[in-house]
């Protein structure tokens, strides 16, 4: 009987002791994302949008059941090929997260912008039907 006892108490630790380590590598696995997203949104905050020539925009993020979550304006004059394998990384992190973790969004399809135009400084992505 205490043999019994203790194989249960033993799998109940094991269980539990094994949800908090996934549920912090989980914690982990996001502060990670949002560290990496951060260093992205720092990088495209440095410049001011003058003429929206100098811009371009990329794809961002992934949805649970593919494609982007968005898109984000950079400008030209930084280390363009550096920024968007920061992007990619970025997206794959998102996509392996969102596997890893069973992930679920929402399945529609972001439209990507018509272009980038400047406001007050900052870059506004246009779309369509108007600006977001």
């Amino acid at each position: 009987m205490k043999s019994i006892l203790f194989v249960v108490v033993f799998t109940l630790t094991s269980l539990t002791a094994c949800e908090k380590s996934s549920s912090q590598i989980q914690n982990a696995d996001e502060k990670n994302l949002t560290a990496l997203r951060s260093k992205i949104s720092a990088i495209v905050d440095t410049a001011s949008c003058i003429h929206s020539e100098n811009w371009n925009f990329t794809p961002i993020g992934s949805k649970a059941c593919g494609g982007p979550k968005g898109y984000i304006a950079y400008p030209n004059t930084i280390d363009t090929d550096a920024f968007l394998k920061l992007v990619q990384e970025y997206n794959k992190a998102e996509q392996d997260y969102n596997r890893k973790y069973d992930i679920a969004s929402d399945c529609m399809y972001v439209m990507p912008p018509k272009e980038v135009t400047c406001e007050n400084g900052k870059p506004v992505l246009a779309y369509e039907g108007g600006q977001m």
